[in-house]
């Protein structure tokens, strides 16, 4: 393959505010030892001097857009609109990889000719103390495979399979069927768009290559967003239709993850009355009628109990304990 020629991957950066660590970004995919690469930054209308350093960019195989700020999702999607290369890379602007990251890859898909590869990343805290998450399998698996073991691997390597940053897709297979982020879920969007890719069973194959530096406690990577648990149920639900029909290790722990995001709504609430608890547990009892295997699940621990048993009284009750508890605390400081 003639490298200067052909961008094989298309890396897409979206920037909110990261004058802090561009920099350090940009130089690390600068320095690449593979060069058949372009790179879509997006700068998704950033208010300090990403902008201008930005601007200092010369190297052609760089293509920085500006924009009003609409979300990390909709930067992405102007991303994927725009690439042209065979792979598409995501990389994170407060994130960095290895001078050798791109030629492993580049190795490994040459080795492995399939519509997503999953590899590992290292999450960097702030005393650089790391922690490397890579996944379970080496080589090519069929997509049974790696349904069956989903929540399993999941849950054991923090999440791994819905990092938006430790995969690399075939441009082909995203554009054939139009999977795009979605733009009104301002949390988990990456584990919801993975997983348009894989009810569509892809090809798949898997890399322990690590090499990927995600940094941790940073800030996000678009506008600040508040937690909302409906739109993580959705990503709940939606996971187990993509894994349909379910194991028993499959139901469970997405059971376990929906009634984690039941008990939240009612933490989140910022108006505690009987009607916003009356309202709340109605979504989530129509939710048990159209999902039947919600209802197998027996809760630990008091709020959730309650939830299961749609007693209002105690849960009012508990969650403005609650809220006195941490006003008398808040009072006493």
């Amino acid at each position: 393959m003639d490298q200067q020629q052909l961008p094989f991957f298309s890396i897409i950066i979206p920037i909110y505010n990261k004058e802090r660590y561009i920099v350090k970004c940009l130089c690390s995919i600068i320095e690449q030892t593979f060069t058949a690469f372009e790179v879509i930054v997006i700068n998704d209308g950033s208010t300090d001097n990403s902008q201008n350093i930005l601007n200092q960019i010369t190297d052609t195989r760089f293509n920085v857009i500006t924009i009003k700020n609409q979300g990390v999702s909709n930067a992405r999607n102007l991303g994927l609109d725009q690439a042209k290369g065979e792979y598409i890379l995501f990389i994170d602007a407060d994130d960095h990889i290895s001078s050798s990251y791109l030629q492993t890859i580049y190795e490994t898909l040459c080795n492995n000719r399939v519509d997503i590869l999953i590899f590992g990343l290292q999450k960097v805290f702030s005393n650089n103390h790391t922690r490397k998450l890579a996944p379970q399998f080496s080589g090519k698996i069929t997509h049974r495979e790696f349904i069956d073991t989903y929540m399993t691997e999941f849950v054991k390597r923090d999440g791994i399979y819905g990092y938006v940053c430790n995969k690399a897709v075939k441009r082909s297979f995203i554009d054939k069927y139009q999977i795009r982020f979605c733009t009104d879920i301002k949390q988990a969007e990456d584990l919801y768009f993975w997983l348009d890719v894989y009810k569509l069973s892809p090809s798949m194959a898997f890399s322990q290559y690590a090499e990927y530096y995600y940094i941790q406690n940073t800030d996000n990577s678009s506008a600040f967003f508040n937690c909302d648990p409906w739109p993580q149920i959705r990503i709940w639900l939606k996971t187990f239709d993509v894994l349909s029909p379910c194991n028993e290790s499959n139901l469970r722990g997405i059971k376990q993850k929906l009634w984690d995001w039941f008990e939240v709504i009612f933490w989140e609430c910022t108006t505690i009355t009987f009607e916003t608890i009356t309202n709340e547990l109605n979504k989530i009892n129509q939710l048990r009628k159209d999902y039947d295997f919600l209802n197998d699940y027996q809760p630990q621990g008091f709020l959730r109990k309650q939830i299961k048993n749609n007693n209002k009284l105690n849960i009012y009750l508990y969650l403005r304990a609650r809220w006195i508890y941490h006003k008398l605390r808040l009072w006493l400081r």
